[in-house]
């Protein structure tokens, strides 16, 4: 299971978005299999990505929405259509982005 391209595409979402506006979990799906074709029909990928959330959602990354108000992620809870935002300020730390470093000036 892909958890580091799953992981990417749901910060890419959120960042894409910014703090304010959701997504669905579907659009990840499907854009995870857009981005990698040999991954088959994207609603296989519906509880992994729901999956991925949750562990973003438990490190302060993202929230799980419903009707614009913050749930719970625990599946149990959950009853009906869900949305995702990423949170302000929570920053993926991957290979290819650089951390901005401060210069001292004289």
């Amino acid at each position: 299971m892909p958890h580091a391209q799953i992981r990417e595409v749901l910060r890419a979402l959120g960042e894409e978005r910014g703090g304010s506006k959701s997504f669905c979990p579907s659009e990840a799906a499907r854009r995870l299999t857009e981005k990698y074709p040999q991954l088959g029909n994207w609603r296989d990928w519906m509880e992994p990505v729901r999956e991925n959330a949750r562990r973003l959602e438990s490190e302060g990354k993202l929230e799980f929405l419903q009707r614009g108000k913050r749930i719970s992620s625990k599946p149990q809870e959950i009853r009906g259509p869900i949305r995702l935002r990423w949170l302000d300020g929570a920053v993926e730390k991957s290979d290819h982005v650089k951390e901005k470093r401060s210069r001292k000036t004289d």
